[in-house]
């Protein structure tokens, strides 16, 4: 019953946000029509992150790993993830910078489960050792921006100048940092980041001790 609770409240959150934004997905496979010409309200962006927070109630555990068994048992949660991140592709780019760090860490995040939700269907997809591939390959948009989801980091978010970033975003992997229970809400920013650092810098699990060395995850090392 809880499982169909939460189905329910991301079906509702879909609605609210597809009747909110006109032409929701028409910009996918028109190159020329970026989601940035497509009218967004801030009514289809709260939509959309409320879609993104009962998504996340679904796929996530409360460790911060990812439910995979969930796309098979839940096949609306692929369409409930391409309705969200096409909302986040049209999102208003000149915003403040603690508005555009949560749109970004979000739009991350939603568009790597995405990616997690299409190559389930493939029963060879193994994401420990094929979803960095597809980070690095597959092309996402956010704010009218194309790119992959690494340059997304490396070009956008790291240029904001807040290494708790990396806090915030997940690769999915177990030498990543964990998914969140909730979006970043803009208003709490500063706060959220701060937990979301402290949990991910004392996880113990993502540090290996080897022959007196102290083995760092290249995330972390990089942020």
């Amino acid at each position: 019953m809880r499982s169909l609770a939460f189905k329910s409240r991301i079906l509702l959150a879909t609605m609210i946000a597809m009747l909110a934004t006109p032409s929701a997905m028409s910009w996918q496979n028109d190159s020329t029509a970026p989601p940035s010409m497509v009218p967004l309200n801030q009514q289809a962006l709260a939509a959309a992150n409320e879609a993104y927070k009962q998504t996340l109630k679904v796929l996530v555990t409360p460790e911060g790993t990812i439910r995979f068994d969930a796309f098979a048992r839940m096949s609306s949660l692929q369409e409930t993830l391409e309705s969200i991140v096409d909302t986040y592709a049209r999102a208003p780019e000149q915003v403040t910078p603690e508005t555009r760090i949560a749109l970004l860490c979000n739009a991350h995040n939603a568009n790597m489960l995405l990616l997690v939700a299409r190559a389930m269907t493939d029963e060879t997809f193994q994401p420990e050792d094929d979803l960095p591939e597809l980070m690095s390959r597959q092309q996402v948009m956010v704010s009218g921006r194309r790119s992959t989801l690494q340059k997304l980091v490396k070009e956008q978010l790291a240029s904001l100048g807040d290494p708790r970033i990396h806090a915030a975003i997940s690769r999915g992997t177990s030498g990543s940092s964990r998914l969140h229970g909730h979006p970043l809400d803009p208003a709490k920013l500063d706060q959220q980041l701060d937990s979301l650092s402290r949990k991910w810098v004392n996880n113990a699990d993502l540090f290996v001790i080897r022959q007196d060395t102290l083995i760092v995850p290249h995330v972390l090392r990089e942020s």
